[in-house]
């Protein structure tokens, strides 16, 4: 290899590098992948009815968990969401939802799944979360903190 092409090597691999997310204290306390991504959804574009229900899920399921475990979840179908939803609200020993809002919460994110996770883009975002979320669990363990 010439000294010009190892450059670029070198030059490629040091940008791949820094293209690397520093490990952060807010990282390192996620309980899952998808903590680790965005944590809220753009709604503005959505009917007034499913920005309702992503009000309701933001400010309810936000009490006990981040927000983003929520949107960057890759269950798409209501057969997928409905076991977790309808867990999560006994998770706390009471329900914490009426029906209405179980409902409403449960058609918001088949509706935003539908709309948002089927894109490539998606799938994209889940593979670096879950390469982000290998990074992570490797730091805990190396600060013996967790298992990799």
């Amino acid at each position: 290899m010439n000294a010009r092409a190892l450059l670029l090597v070198c030059l490629f691999g040091l940008a791949c590098k820094a293209a690397e997310p520093e490990i952060t204290p807010a990282m390192l306390r996620a309980q899952s992948p998808y903590d680790l991504g965005e944590d809220g959804v753009d709604v503005t574009v959505y009917p007034e009815a499913q920005q309702r229900a992503y009000f309701s899920l933001r400010d309810r399921c936000s009490l006990c968990h981040p927000l983003a475990r929520a949107v960057n979840f890759p269950a798409r179908t209501e057969a997928e969401w409905g076991p977790y939803v309808t867990q999560m609200n006994m998770h706390s020993g009471k329900i914490l939802l009426e029906a209405r809002q179980e409902r409403q919460i449960l058609d918001f994110l088949v509706f935003d799944s539908q709309r948002r996770k089927s894109s490539p883009a998606f799938t994209k975002e889940l593979e670096r979360l879950r390469a982000l979320w290998a990074r992570v669990q490797k730091e805990k363990a190396a600060r013996g903190e967790g298992k990799p």
